[in-house]
């Protein structure tokens, strides 16, 4: 045989080189192989031909095996012209070959001292006659939503019995940590097991699942293989109940994109703490400033935003640690499209660990039911921020109530809450307000632990509510 196994149905090819120790040539009508299964093949070979002296004749010819055997070839007849009937024995044994058989007493004796042994032919770990398709999603699926994927099982040749399909997702040559495959209701399917059950010959099983992407990774695989027993072709009882090894596989590329990327920022509190050091990025003694947020589309899909929202995982229960951005339902976010998402950090236990967006593929998505598109849910975690009371905190004073023409003392003090020295250089520019009596610029120290002010002189000369002169300090 050419192969030592097959599948049901195959023709497989079947060699055979004969040579002839006759002093002439002979002429032959027919080229019979009897196997071990008489049901299972059949070979009859009606060519004429010449078998020559010392001569090999090399003669292929094609079997088709059925469902479920182990064969072997067990003899070659030659029928010659003139009627006679050579029969060669194939075995693995010598001793079967000897002129004590009376089936051999007729062969020549160099026949005799041969040892002719062949393949044998082993269907029995064969796969089904069955394919696989399975058809995903146009494009890649997007984080956090579930995606159907429609597997068909087509029995091609065979009667499948006890068919069982085994689904896994891998990620290169290890199996995915961020897929889930699911039942269409959202189950965990355990194992990846789905029991397919018996298909009539030629006939379909058509079955769905879901795939969740719980987390953003390069293109993954999903291998679907079946394993069934056979009922197509006769079986023998060595075979019938036995499971198929050999399963029929199929391998469909599946891939995702992130719905959004969120890049972060802080912005501390506005003239409260204009000497904050540059290493503290957000000081959250109050009012502290905000925490920005901005989320951009990730993925080639065009997105609509349900809702937006920040809040304490520890404590749900924390209605003060939750900050929403207004959405649109008319508003269609593209690829590279981003929105941004404001924190207010209000004090040491603000809160806020995470951001909730809620979405849906603006146009529908394959779960769609009855034309309502699926809401998907993601999270993403905020970096823990560590608050710090600013270095130096400034305070402005000036009476309440001015008159016009009367001088008044404006008094910057600034409180030094560090064991450092500072020397701060204070400046305040000309107001279409106010005039100066005095300095405009100065310089003023401020020890560890302690407090200085430093005053300007200043005369209002309009009526109205008036601006203060723009103060820097350095």
């Amino acid at each position: 045989f050419s192969t030592s196994d097959c599948v049901p149905g195959e023709p497989v090819k079947f060699h055979v080189a004969l040579r002839s120790n006759f002093a002439g040539d002979l002429d032959i009508t027919h080229i019979d192989v009897d196997f071990t299964e008489l049901d299972a093949y059949e070979l009859s070979d009606a060519t004429p031909r010449t078998l020559r002296s010392n001569e090999w004749l090399k003669i292929d010819f094609e079997v088709i095996p059925k469902c479920g055997y182990v064969c072997e070839a067990n003899s070659l007849t030659i029928t010659t012209v003139s009627g006679y009937e050579l029969v060669l024995p194939f075995t693995t044994q010598t001793s079967d070959c000897s002129v004590m058989n009376a089936d051999y007493e007729s062969l020549p004796a160099s026949v005799l001292k041969m040892k002719i042994k062949t393949h044998i032919l082993d269907v029995s770990d064969a796969p089904p006659r069955a394919s696989i398709s399975m058809r995903t999603p146009d494009g890649p699926a997007l984080v956090g939503e579930m995606s159907r994927v429609i597997i068909t099982v087509l029995s091609v040749a065979d009667e499948i019995e006890e068919g069982e399909l085994a689904l896994v997702v891998t990620e290169g040559d290890k199996p995915s940590k961020n897929v889930q495959i699911l039942t269409d209701s959202g189950d965990v399917i355990k194992d990846g097991k789905i029991i397919v059950g018996d298909i009539a010959l030629r006939e379909k099983w058509t079955g769905m699942i879901c795939l969740r992407w719980t987390g953003e990774c390069p293109p993954a695989a999903l291998h679907a293989s079946l394993t069934a027993k056979r009922t197509g072709a006769r079986m023998t009882e060595l075979f019938k109940d036995k499971p198929r090894t050999a399963p029929v596989e199929n391998v469909a590329q599946i891939s995702c994109d992130a719905p959004f990327t969120v890049k972060r920022a802080y912005l501390p509190a506005y003239r409260q703490s204009p000497l904050v050091l540059q290493e503290d990025k957000c000081s959250k003694s109050p009012p502290v400033g905000v925490m920005l947020a901005t989320l951009h589309v990730g993925g080639p899909a065009e997105i609509t935003l349900d809702g937006v929202q920040s809040h304490d995982t520890k404590d749900p229960t924390n209605t003060m640690a939750l900050a929403t951005t207004e959405t649109r339902s008319d508003a269609t976010l593209y690829d590279g499209d981003a929105f941004l998402h404001v924190i207010p950090l209000r004090s040491h236990e603000h809160g806020e660990d995470a951001i909730r967006v809620m979405w849906h593929r603006t146009h529908g998505d394959s779960r769609c039911v009855k034309g309502v598109p699926t809401v998907i849910l993601n999270e993403y975690c905020l970096p823990n921020v560590t608050g710090s009371q600013p270095p130096l905190v400034v305070e402005l004073r000036c009476p309440p109530k001015l008159f016009v023409g009367d001088p008044f003392t404006y008094e910057v003090r600034v409180s030094n809450a560090t064991t450092a020295n500072y020397d701060i250089k204070i400046s305040v520019t000309d107001s279409t307000g106010f005039v100066f009596a005095g300095i405009k610029r100065g310089t003023m120290y401020v020890p560890p632990l302690s407090t200085a002010s430093f005053y300007f002189l200043l005369v209002p000369i309009v009526t109205g509510s008036a601006i203060l002169p723009e103060l820097s300090l350095g």
